[in-house]
């Protein structure tokens, strides 16, 4: 019945006349149907659930990395305070002095003989004060003359 209802609308969209000859057929085929099938749901891997984490977790590791490397910088420009420890002495109890024994004079064939000169002390503060203010020189020296020997 609904076929021969859907005719007759085609019928008079057309304007199909049967005395003309005009035919009309309405024929009902069956539409494919497309199975669908049920969507398993994806269930997310460790890594794509901790991929929203991964800048801010970055960035919290890089700012400790900083502020450790900053406490290390800081920590290296600090003087360490004086112990109070250290500065004083403290005093063992009273004992006799060790009597000194004189040992004999060595005699002359045993060791050969030097003659050092008197110290000078103009020459040695002028030293002293030469290494203190270029010690790189003074290293260089004494390298040189530990090369040599």
């Amino acid at each position: 019945e609904e076929l021969a209802r859907l005719e007759t609308l085609v019928r008079s969209a057309l304007g199909a006349d049967s005395s003309r000859g005009d035919a009309v057929s309405v024929v009902s085929l069956p539409m494919p149907v497309q199975r669908v099938k049920p969507s398993v749901p994806v269930v997310p891997t460790f890594a794509e659930k901790m991929q929203p984490y991964e800048r801010p977790a970055l960035t919290v590791v890089g700012l400790l990395l900083a502020f450790g490397m900053g406490m290390m910088a800081l920590r290296s420009l600090r003087t360490p305070p004086l112990k109070a420890a250290s500065a004083t002495l403290t005093l063992a109890p009273a004992e006799p002095a060790p009597t000194l024994v004189r040992a004999a004079p060595p005699r002359s064939a045993d060791l050969p003989s030097y003659s050092f000169p008197i110290a000078d002390t103009q020459i040695r503060d002028r030293v002293v004060q030469t290494v203190d203010e270029n010690p790189d020189a003074a290293a260089r020296l004494v390298k040189s003359w530990l090369k040599d020997s």
